[in-house]
């Protein structure tokens, strides 16, 4: 093969989905913050960003098998096996030209694929519960949102970098997936990693350092936030004013405080 066109409406799928891990990573962070009696109130709101993570990582796998599928098949193989479902797409068809692949191996791709597929068809094909009169006509299928499925959505913004590490294992001189779709993947895991590095960091915030900063007009869970984002190193502006990032974006700009004469600037 000397040349190759392709499609690259992969990418804009990668991009997007990577936008809203990050803004699902940012609420959880926020609701961390949150007295802890408090949380719950805030579950539709958390499931608001958990359902377009779970929908938009599904689009992203199947672009993602097919795109693979596409340079492996040819125009009738290919359409033979177009149809079938996301699991078996990733679990059955590879096998069938891949000698040693398999998800079997990795009971953690299977249910995290499994469980994921299942969240999004509930989510794509819902159906509400329904009684009128008590007549209990219809059972539903909607998920019921809860507050904490944190792990689950970490294991989903991950899978896609898992599924094609595995699928690696098998092709390895798969140049479409090393130069293409591999760093898509890994842009897309490394936005929950990065948030659960932000996550982590609840807790740690020095308790007169957030009085200090709620006595320049903020409430408690901002300056909870923002001690944290300060750190042990904060960074000034020319006139002394401290500025409060979160990584490399600015959130906010303090007058001097007396908890940080001591340090340096970084």
């Amino acid at each position: 093969m000397n040349e190759m066109e392709y499609g690259d409406y992969h990418e804009l799928i990668a991009w997007e989905l990577r936008y809203i891990v990050r803004r699902y990573s940012e609420y959880w962070e926020m609701l961390m913050y949150k007295e802890e009696h408090e949380r719950p109130r805030y579950t539709n709101e958390v499931e608001i960003r958990r359902l377009t993570v779970v929908v938009l990582t599904c689009v992203f796998l199947e672009s993602v098998i097919n795109f693979y599928l596409c340079t492996k098949l040819s125009t009738d193989d290919f359409q033979k096996v177009d149809r079938l479902g996301l699991e078996k797409k990733w679990s059955q068809i590879p096998a069938s030209f891949l000698t040693g692949y398999s998800l079997s191996s990795s009971p953690d791709l299977l249910r995290d694929l499994h469980e994921v597929t299942q969240r999004r068809h509930a989510i794509a094909h819902s159906k509400p519960k329904i009684s009128i009169d008590g007549d209990n006509r219809h059972a539903g299928n909607e998920p019921t949102p809860q507050l904490d499925e944190h792990a689950f959505i970490g294991r989903c913004a991950s899978l896609p970098e898992r599924l094609v590490a595995n699928l690696l294992n098998s092709d390895s001189d798969s140049h479409f997936l090393h130069l293409i779709i591999q760093n898509l993947c890994a842009s897309i895991a490394s936005e929950i990693r990065y948030g659960e590095y932000w996550i982590k960091q609840c807790g740690t915030e020095p308790e007169a350092l957030v009085i200090e900063i709620m006595s320049q007009g903020y409430d408690r869970e901002t300056a909870r936030r923002f001690a944290v984002y300060i750190g042990e190193f904060p960074k000034r502006d020319r006139i002394g004013k401290i500025i409060v990032r979160r990584g490399r974006t600015e959130v906010a700009r303090l007058n001097p405080l007396k908890f940080l004469e001591n340090t340096k600037d970084v």
